[in-house]
């Protein structure tokens, strides 16, 4: 057997070497994607004329992370809000009275402390 009939004699139905860009042939960073069948460079070369446009997606952001922060900062505004309003007005909280003294007096301690000292 010779070069010539063993040279690309394995069948390419499947895998890397199988596909090649349809515009320049070449197999490396082949965008498969839609069925493009295009390397990156000519893709880049030939977006415009395919149709692809780049989407802003940064207008949108700012837009739906502003939403967000509005939404968190009326949260946190009525907590504090219901917090302050039910400290303030709710009578279910009594204040103690810290200066008395109770004094309890078990008669066995009395008398097993009187004798130690």
């Amino acid at each position: 057997m010779g070069h010539q009939q063993l040279y690309w004699s394995h069948p390419r139905k499947f895998g890397q070497g199988s596909r090649s860009c349809r515009v320049c042939s070449n197999r490396h960073g082949l965008i498969r994607k839609y069925g493009l069948n295009m390397c990156r460079q000519c893709f880049r070369q030939y977006a415009k004329d395919i149709g692809f446009v780049k989407v802003n997606y940064s207008t949108t952001h700012h837009f739906i992370t502003n939403i967000i922060y509005i939404y968190i900062y009326i949260y946190i505004y009525i907590y504090i809000y219901i917090y302050i309003y039910i400290y303030k007005y709710s009578h279910t909280h009594t204040k103690t009275n810290q200066n008395a003294t109770h004094n309890i007096d078990i008669p066995e301690l009395n008398k097993k402390y009187k004798n130690s000292i």
